[in-house]
C-alpha cells in the first residue's frame, strides 16, 4: 500500500490488485486502475491503456496526489486516528465498558 501511494505522491497513476487497502488507496478510474487478482490480462490493458493516453496518464497523475495528500499524508494520518480514538472512547463510555 505504501508504494502505491509513493507512486501517486510522484505524480503517477498506478495499477494495483483489487485486494487488501489498495481498494481504499486507488480511486478506481481516477487516480489508477484496480484490476482483478491473478489477471495479468488486466495489468496489460490499464498499461496500455496508460501508454497510449497521456492525457488520462496526467490527469490521474494530478488526481493521486491530491488524494494521496488530502487522506495519507502524516497529519490526516493522525487526525484521523486522533477521531476514531475519540469515537471509540465515547461509544465505551457510553456503554460503559
Amino acid at each position: 500500500g505504501r508504494t502505491l501511494i509513493e507512486g501517486m505522491l510522484a505524480n503517477k497513476p498506478v495499477i494495483a490488485t483489487k485486494t487488501g487497502g489498495s481498494e481504499e488507496i486507488v480511486d478506481d478510474g481516477v487516480t489508477g486502475f484496480l484490476v482483478p487478482i491473478k489477471s495479468p490480462e488486466s495489468i496489460e490493458a490499464s498499461i496500455e491503456k496508460l501508454l497510449m493516453n497521456e492525457k488520462l496518464s496526467f490527469s490521474m497523475g494530478l488526481a493521486g496526489r491530491k488524494r494521496a495528500l488530502e487522506f495519507f499524508d502524516y497529519k490526516s494520518y493522525v487526525s484521523n486516528l486522533k477521531e476514531t480514538i475519540e469515537k471509540t472512547l465515547k461509544l465505551s463510555q457510553e456503554n460503559n465498558v
